[in-house]
């Protein structure tokens, strides 16, 4: 059995390419806070470790308390990372999800027969590019029908109302 295999994985190379830079910009700013809070908390402890050493007493390094201690600095960049990604998420998605919810309505509507509308997307929402395909289908099948309509003005009177019932039962006209 022949597997379905996706040969070319850039299909749309502008929205793939800005996903991808994206999430690469997201995931560097949750590095940089966690590294912020790191050594941050670093700071923290080997300034505490500083005033004992000035006091006098002798400094050794606990590595394993320094451990025991970025339990929290990581646990919150773990945190805020999940909430950037997920608000990210969420929006991005939107800016697809929106034209695609849109063009299943519109097919709908090309399905019951209304050939007089047009798709819209927002200016900030990708897949423009579906826009303008779908937008020159329906100009299309317009000018086919605009044909059809012509070629039926030639017809006898019998067969242009067969041909008038005919595309009023699978289109809506004005």
């Amino acid at each position: 059995m022949k597997q379905n295999r996706r040969h070319q994985y850039l299909i749309n190379k502008p929205l793939q390419t800005k996903m991808i830079v994206y999430i690469c910009l997201l995931l560097l700013g949750v590095l940089l806070v966690a590294h912020g809070l790191a050594m941050g908390f670093a700071e923290l402890i080997s300034s505490r470790h500083a005033g004992t050493m000035l006091a006098g007493t002798s400094w050794q390094f606990d590595f394993k308390s320094v451990l025991e201690g970025l339990w929290l600095p990581i646990l919150i960049a773990l945190i805020l990372g999940v909430i950037f990604v997920l608000i990210f998420g969420l929006l991005y998605s939107h800016r697809i999800a929106g034209p695609l919810f849109n063009l299943k309505r519109m097919l709908k509507t090309v399905e019951n027969g209304d050939l007089n509308i047009t798709m819209h997307i927002r200016q900030h929402d990708e897949l423009h590019d579906m826009e303008y395909a779908f937008n020159q289908m329906v100009e299309s099948l317009n000018t086919r029908l605009k044909i059809i309509k012509a070629l039926g003005a030639q017809m006898s009177a019998q067969d242009k109302t067969l041909l008038e019932k005919a595309l009023q039962e699978n289109f809506n006209l004005k």
